[in-house]
């Protein structure tokens, strides 16, 4: 709720101005008069230098909060044969537009249980994909229905912009409530409307999951088949529209999978869920030629 609440108040834009060459001579020549000793002066001038011509921020360059892994080390500093400083940034906050790299995941209880589920753990609610400039928005509502995820992107659109990545987990509350051949146009047709709605986002197809329990049916093996027909229609039209697709081989139709209800995922299930987005996402953001993850046929 307070999640909500906070994103209903107006943005702060970040007012810092970047240092310019003569904020940085200025900062060069007054250094000898505030350190302690000139090798404190040769350290600050070269790292507010590299700052300045390499577009970083100090943070970069320093450790703060225990988080060493994301600072510039020695070994990202090299000579080329040219004479030329190369250097490497391991993790950066902002990309050159000064703004994260936002993903969305909106969807049914699983993807709001697996938001309560990824609080626990040591990623966080980003999944460890802030060390890749990136951050999640979750939007997970009990018991969303296909038709009811147009409208579940407009709201999202007014208090965040359009993200880089849209992971849309959605259409298996309607399996047995709505013929197969309609789910699947009904998906499609969702689908064909995000992808106007935000053009520059990147739609993810989240495999829906198997069951011990359906609500329209009891014929497991005929909604299982249901399942996998819409899953590989979407999926398809997902891949073929330049999409990606993230798949749960791990998830079964087992009881230690599932909670008593034989529908939401227990602990082991949402850690499972979460590994795979996790995955897919990394998967998906530094190898631009794979679409599907885990990387196998449909």
């Amino acid at each position: 709720m307070m999640e909500g609440v906070n994103r209903t108040r107006p943005k702060i834009r970040d007012s810092r101005l970047p240092i310019t060459k003569e904020l940085l001579l200025l900062i060069v020549k007054i250094l000898p008069f505030i350190c302690s000793s000139s090798y404190e002066v040769k350290l600050f001038q070269a790292a507010f230098s590299l700052a300045y011509h390499g577009l970083l921020r100090i943070g970069e360059l320093a450790v703060s909060n225990g988080k060493s892994a994301h600072i510039i080390s020695i070994s990202d500093v090299s000579w080329s044969s040219f004479g030329v400083l190369n250097i490497r940034v391991p993790s950066s906050k902002t990309d050159q537009l000064g703004k994260p790299a936002k993903i969305w995941i909106t969807g049914s209880s699983l993807v709001k249980n697996a938001f309560i589920e990824s609080r626990q753990r040591p990623g966080g609610t980003n999944l460890c994909l802030d060390r890749l400039n990136a951050e999640i928005w979750w939007q997970g509502k009990s018991g969303m229905v296909t038709s009811q995820l147009r409208r579940q992107i407009r709201i999202m659109k007014k208090y965040e912009d359009p993200p880089k990545f849209l992971v849309v987990h959605v259409g298996a509350n309607d399996l047995g409530n709505i013929k197969t051949k309609d789910l699947r146009e009904k998906l499609i047709q969702a689908m064909t409307f995000i992808s106007k709605d935000l053009p520059d986002t990147k739609i993810v197809w989240s495999q829906m999951l198997p069951r011990l329990k359906w609500r329209y049916s009891n014929d497991s093996k005929a909604m299982e088949k249901c399942r996998y027909r819409v899953n590989n229609a979407v999926a398809n039209f997902i891949l073929e529209s330049g999409g990606y697709y993230i798949r749960y081989p791990d998830i079964s139709r087992t009881e230690n999978m599932y909670k008593s209800d034989g529908v939401h995922l227990s602990v082991i299930g949402n850690n499972i869920f979460l590994n795979s987005i996790q995955g897919g996402l990394e998967f998906f953001m530094l190898k631009t030629n794979g679409h599907v993850f885990p990387s196998t046929d449909i």
